[in-house]
């Protein structure tokens, strides 16, 4: 592999001829970076072919958290890097730019479900969250002011349940940022000690949950509607 042949790969993976989870062999935290080189330079007594060094996405949200307390970077199985960051009372314009380019299909999670116009009034809320309860996360791509995803996690009063809804803008769908957004919630929502994620999901949206199993999520019946699946993970093993 070199960069004449990268287009090349990145268009045999979108087109799911090879799956590159397959190629990883370690992964390291960035505080063990030092090991992960070690361990990439002795490959031969290692048996190591594709090294991961991963970010911490999210952490425990400290008293007096600023905007910026949960911002990190993400990188999309496609090589699209992404910069997510908590929601901040001024991005309603930068929401309602994103809900003109989300086609009603993608409105099928549990907070947008049924919605075909997202109204002021809607996306004057999703910017008022208390960061305990709620929590709302915005996704934007290659150094662009413009939102590509939107991802939010809700508690229930029990405070042991979390659940999440992601849009996915129509244009940057397929390229890996919903699998990206969807882990992020659950290392948010696992850092909070929370037990269990769910989300729900249309019976016919097939590639949202597989990709949900992928992580570990399990699809069960939603007994309150036939068209709609409940995808549910338990955190405590995760």
């Amino acid at each position: 592999m070199d960069t004449a042949s990268t287009p090349m790969l990145l268009k045999i993976v979108q087109a799911g001829k090879i799956d590159p989870k397959k190629l990883i062999t370690h992964r390291f935290g960035l505080d063990r970076i030092v090991d992960a080189y070690e361990t990439f330079s002795h490959a031969a007594d290692t048996k190591a072919l594709k090294v991961i060094i991963e970010t911490d996405a999210v952490r425990a949200i400290p008293a007096g958290a600023t905007d910026d307390d949960l911002s990190t970077a993400l990188m999309t199985h496609t090589g699209l890097m992404l910069h997510v960051r908590m929601v901040k009372p001024q991005d309603e314009p930068l929401l309602s730019e994103f809900f003109r380019h989300v086609t009603p299909e993608d409105l099928r999670f549990r907070f947008l479900g049924g919605v075909r116009e997202v109204s002021d009034e809607r996306l004057l809320a999703m910017t008022k969250v208390d960061h305990v309860a709620t929590e709302h996360f915005l996704a934007f791509a290659g150094g662009s002011d413009a939102i590509v995803a939107a991802a939010m996690v809700a508690c229930d009063p029990s405070m042991t349940k979390d659940e999440v809804a992601i849009s996915v803008r129509a244009d940057d769908r397929h390229k890996g940022v919903g699998w990206e957004m969807l882990r992020h919630a659950a290392h948010y929502a696992q850092s909070r000690d929370v037990s269990t994620l769910e989300s729900l999901e249309s019976r016919e949206n097939h590639e949202a949950i597989e990709l949900e199993r992928e992580q570990g999520f399990v699809a069960v019946p939603y007994p309150d509607d036939p068209t709609l699946i409940l995808i549910r993970k338990d955190l405590r093993f995760a």
